[in-house]
């Protein structure tokens, strides 16, 4: 049997949206906003843990409509099986 690494999905769950960004940073440039309730695919997380909006959270690089960028973890809630985002 070949081990597969199981794929995480995200949800955005600020009502205000979240900023996708060029790279992982506060001060690195949003290229879009993602709306509330927005999914897509999860591709790799920075390990260091950071505190943003009293929310702790990594920075993500995520696949979402075709676009490729990074977004804080703290606004999302995450998964491993899409279906169970759809249903929160």
């Amino acid at each position: 049997l070949q081990d597969r690494l199981k794929k995480f999905y995200f949800a955005v769950d600020t009502p205000e949206g979240l900023n996708l960004r060029e790279e992982p940073g506060l001060k690195s440039r949003a290229v879009d906003l993602l709306p509330f309730d927005t999914m897509g695919e999860i591709l790799e997380w920075k390990d260091q843990e950071e505190l943003i909006q009293n929310k702790k959270g990594f920075w993500i690089r995520i696949n979402c409509n075709q676009r490729q960028g990074w977004i804080f973890s703290g606004f999302l809630t995450i998964d491993h099986d899409l279906e169970n985002l759809k249903n929160r």
